[in-house]
């Protein structure tokens, strides 16, 4: 019955793919086994698709999220690629705000897995999306933009439930959801930029946050949290934004002097930025208390250094050349980055 979702979605019928989600739908949380030897992966897939095909979008999102989550965990990386195809026919066909984007990363996903597993009939589907469809409606194009070379050469950083896929040079792997790779994720999507640690951690503790959150930068500012006795804030609203003004335009100063190779100027913007930042970092999350070593910076620090290393650790275990690039790239501290060899361009779809 699990065959049949495909069969009545070649066929757009619409009859019995409605009474085949209504017998299947009780089983989206299984796996299909014939004899306990062949596997169609999670059911969720194949009720995913049945909802596509009825254009019920928001259930067969989550089908597809789920059969992502199950097909990963039962270590099945041919159903987890035949999922990221399904999952991108079904956002471009509802065809929203960011659906193509999206779309384009699962595609660049599954594509790379069907090549390193010779998934010669997955690469020709996935081909098909690719080459026609996407030349017809000039849609299904990475987030680079136009022109950029084929998805397959695209490396992707992407949180999927309680897993992260990765694909590097067209290796992929899968991870276990941990804080770490959302650091990574966030440097990533920022190539070149600075963050405080404290940054990368009152990011991953904001609620509602996304696992893709853009640079903090550009925010109004800071959330001072306050002490459970009600001390309050130790640094107001406006000396805060003070701070966040003076800390760009030093990061403004230290761009142009460096552009200008004025060594001296660029290292004083730096040890004042530093200062600042240091400062600024201590009055997040204080209150009204004494002042106690480790700071909340060096506190933030320590644990995002750690949790990286911990992240990259996972990665070296599964994809050498992935963990090579990284540990090269990657730098840690009071500030973190990604500072990627511009003679090697490096494109990541987070």
């Amino acid at each position: 019955m699990s065959l049949l979702a495909e069969v009545a979605d070649h066929l757009a019928d619409a009859d019995r793919a409605g009474t085949l989600l209504e017998l299947l739908r009780p089983y989206a949380g299984r796996h299909a086994t014939s004899g306990g030897e062949v596997s169609t992966g999670s059911m969720a897939r194949s009720v995913g698709i049945l909802a596509t095909t009825l254009g019920r979008w928001a259930e067969a999102e989550s089908l597809f999220e789920l059969a992502l989550d199950r097909n990963a965990a039962m270590g099945s990386p041919p159903w987890v690629a035949y999922t990221q195809y399904e999952y991108a026919r079904m956002l471009i066909a509802r065809d929203e705000p960011g659906d193509h984007e999206r779309a384009a990363d699962l595609l660049a996903e599954a594509a790379a897995t069907g090549e390193r597993l010779g998934m010669v009939t997955l690469g020709r589907k996935v081909g098909a999306i690719l080459g026609t469809e996407g030349a017809a409606r000039g849609r299904v194009t990475p987030k680079s933009g136009p022109g950029t070379e084929p998805l397959r050469a695209g490396n992707v950083f992407r949180r999927e439930g309680e897993y992260w896929s990765i694909t590097f040079e067209g290796e992929t792997l899968r991870l276990k959801d941990s804080k770490g790779l959302h650091y990574l994720a966030q440097l990533l999507a920022n190539p070149g930029r600075e963050f405080l640690a404290l940054e990368l951690v009152t990011a991953g503790r904001a609620p509602n946050g996304s696992a893709n959150v853009p640079a903090l930068r550009g925010d109004t500012g800071y959330t001072v949290r306050r002490d459970p006795g009600g001390s309050g804030e130790l640094l107001d609203a406006p000396a805060r934004e003070a701070y966040r003004r003076r800390l760009q335009e030093l990061e403004s100063e230290i761009d142009e002097a460096e552009d200008r190779a004025d060594h001296e100027r660029a290292a004083r913007a730096r040890d004042e930025r530093d200062l600042l930042a240091r400062e600024l970092a201590v009055a997040i999350g204080i209150g009204g208390r004494d002042r106690r070593a480790p700071s909340d910076a060096e506190r933030a620090r320590v644990n995002v250094t750690k949790a990286i290393k911990t992240a990259l650790a996972r990665i070296c275990d599964q994809e050498p050349a992935l963990w090579r690039h990284l540990v090269n790239t990657i730098r840690t501290g009071t500030f973190c980055s990604y500072v990627p060899d511009p003679r090697v361009p490096t494109t990541w779809h987070v």
